[in-house]
């Protein structure tokens, strides 16, 4: 996904920055920049897209779907 441009970012409780920015195809999407030296959070990995609050955006094609038995 190529970026556009930057819209904003914030620093999270946490000591993370996410970036928010606009990509060619015209989503905003939010990112973690950079690491706060005190994170505790293992999910907040650079470049990792998030929501604006940091938390993790889950893609549908990550979601491992549990199979259901067949029966005979």
């Amino acid at each position: 996904m190529r970026l556009l441009r930057g819209v904003s970012g914030r620093v999270l409780e946490c000591g993370c920055l996410v970036g928010v920015y606009e990509t060619y195809a015209g989503q905003v999407i939010a990112t973690i920049d950079a690491r706060g030296p005190a994170c505790a959070e293992p999910s907040h990995l650079l470049h990792r897209e998030v929501t604006p609050n940091g938390d993790v955006v889950i893609e549908e094609s990550s979601i491992v779907h549990p199979s259901t038995p067949s029966h005979p």
